[in-house]
């Protein structure tokens, strides 16, 4: 049987999950030889690679290639797992990811159905300072506009889907952002709108993700001046920056680090 589909996940973290991973992707209902894991491990190191090779899935693991881009983040290496990928469809998550057990069947339903695109959905368990701070958080984007657009403008990177035709019909997520907590995945959504792709919100469609100190902790250490005003680029019209030190400017961060909107 062919694999169709190639679940993408890259990482840096010292503790990405990838054994709960694993779990979650030997119960799904979609056949394994129907699917692969691509794993992107920044570091290459052995004992994620092992946890893998124990497992019953068909998979790839991959380090990151450096390339000598200076500011080289998470764009790279979805790039080169998508690039690797066996499958015409591409399910894009973050690490600390697990799936529902009918997740992937949902997804290849949808693609079925003629969509480009899936903004997938999350259930959030909150952990650490995320607890603190937003313990009853959920992904509220079904009460937005269903509509293509602002799905597309919502593409978010910890749980999305896509034809491996249409990244490379746009050229793949734009290396030339170098934030942590980047945009390159809304980017990527609305490059595809744009191109023409079909891409639609699906609520029905959920993950199980972990939200820990490490986001907040990368928010932390790379802003030093708390006081710099948010860039204007993206309330301008565009999605895109280039900014080599305020990595993690993103609009839902405003309040969590003390941003002030200027205008």
């Amino acid at each position: 049987m062919t694999i169709v589909l190639s679940v993408i996940c890259c990482t840096a973290r010292e503790n990405p999950g990838l054994s709960a991973l694993v779990k979650s992707l030997e119960g799904q209902s979609l056949a394994k030889e129907r699917f692969e894991l691509v794993y992107c491990d920044k570091f290459g190191r052995k004992e994620l690679k092992k946890i893998l090779a124990d497992s019953a899935l068909n998979y790839q693991f991959l380090e990151e290639k450096d390339t000598g881009k200076i500011g080289q983040t998470i764009s790279s290496a979805r790039n080169q797992a998508v690039e690797a990928a066996r499958g015409s469809y591409i399910v894009n998550v973050d690490d600390l990811i697990t799936f529902y057990p009918d997740t992937l069947v949902q997804h290849m339903e949808a693609f079925e159905e003629g969509y480009d695109g899936v903004a997938g959905f999350a259930d959030f368990v909150h952990e650490g300072r995320f607890h603190e701070m937003e313990p009853g958080k959920v992904d509220e984007r079904e009460h937005l506009p269903q509509t293509a657009l602002m799905a597309a403008q919502h593409f978010y990177g910890y749980h999305c889907s896509f034809k491996k035709t249409m990244w490379q019909k746009v050229g793949g997520y734009d290396e030339t952002y170098d934030g942590v907590y980047g945009w390159e995945d809304i980017d990527l959504g609305i490059r595809m709108y744009r191109a023409g792709a079909v891409i639609g919100f699906k609520p029905e469609i959920r993950v199980h993700q972990i939200r820990d100190d490490v986001h907040e902790d990368l928010v932390e250490n790379l802003i030093v001046d708390k006081g710099a005003q948010v860039p204007r680029t993206i309330l301008q019209g565009e999605v895109k920056w280039r900014n080599d030190k305020l990595h993690a400017m993103t609009i839902m961060n405003y309040n969590r680090i003390g941003w002030k909107r200027n205008g």
